[in-house]
């Protein structure tokens, strides 16, 4: 079935590519993202932070095999 999103039409079967380096360097969606700071991701506690914006290995089926052993 066909979809809608954001006034395009998207065939099914359509393959969709993620723009990994628009997201990231978004300053809509990280402050000062050219800047290095490991901390935006980091909670008061110390613990990583998920967030949906953070697509380093990518996303869906194919995504990178060892994110699981780099976390």
């Amino acid at each position: 079935m066909d979809t809608e999103f954001m006034g395009y039409t998207i065939k099914k079967g359509s393959n969709l590519l993620s723009n990994i380096y628009g997201v990231h360097m978004d300053p809509t969606n990280f402050d000062s993202p050219e800047k290095f700071n490991p901390e935006r991701f980091i909670d008061k506690e110390g613990q990583f932070v998920k967030s949906d914006l953070i697509l380093t290995f990518g996303s869906g089926r194919r995504s990178c095999l060892g994110e699981t052993l780099a976390r």
